[in-house]
């Protein structure tokens, strides 16, 4: 959803922009093997001899056979880039989408839209320091949470994409359609599969 509000606002800066889609494809492509390759680790290491992740420490086991004594340093450090930048763009996502939901529009620029993205950001510190440490089993959680939403979420955006009266000559070719398709179908499959690991 906050990439279509991105687009918008780029566009009104470069209107030439919306007639290339390079800069989408690249950063779909490096998040796929990023996240193949977290996956792949997690898989060889974690899953095989059997741990648990219940500290930071214990997901950093997963590149000790890469880095050694150091792989809890390396991955701390990571981990902080990660935090203090999805501190930022995750506060700007939430607040500019809660805006726009109760209408008081999207624009960056609103100083209504950057109260909501404050108001975000106190939040989030407010659980952390209830927790008073990293809270991994709450992030797992919403981490669970999130598949049973996406499919729903994946319907509607399938939904319009392929509306000819919402789309005009932007709607989805058959070819999309069925990757579209095949794409909630592994979403769902997802869901249910969470549903009985965590319910039964």
């Amino acid at each position: 959803f906050y990439q279509s509000y991105l687009v918008q606002e780029r566009i009104k800066f470069n209107p030439e922009i919306k007639e290339h889609n390079s800069n989408s494809i690249t950063g779909i492509c490096i998040l796929g093997v990023m996240t193949a390759i977290i996956m792949i680790c997690a898989a060889a290491v974690l899953n095989k001899q059997g741990i648990t992740v219940t500290t930071a420490s214990d997901m950093a086991k997963a590149l000790e056979p890469l880095f050694g004594s150091y792989a809890s340093t390396l991955f701390l450090i990571g981990l902080f880039g990660a935090s203090f930048s999805a501190l930022v763009g995750n506060a700007t996502l939430g607040g500019t989408l809660l805006g726009d939901s109760l209408g008081f529009g999207s624009q960056l620029s609103s100083n209504t839209t950057k109260m909501f993205i404050a108001s975000v950001m106190i939040f989030g510190a407010i659980i952390a320091i209830i927790f008073g440490k990293l809270p991994l089993e709450l992030i797992v959680f919403a981490q669970s949470i999130t598949i049973f939403l996406v499919p729903f979420i994946g319907m509607a955006m399938y939904a319009v994409s392929n509306d000819t009266a919402i789309m005009g000559d932007k709607v989805n070719s058959t070819f999309f359609k069925i990757f579209g398709a095949l794409g909630l179908l592994i979403l769902f499959v997802l869901a249910i599969s969470n549903i009985n690991q965590i319910f039964f």
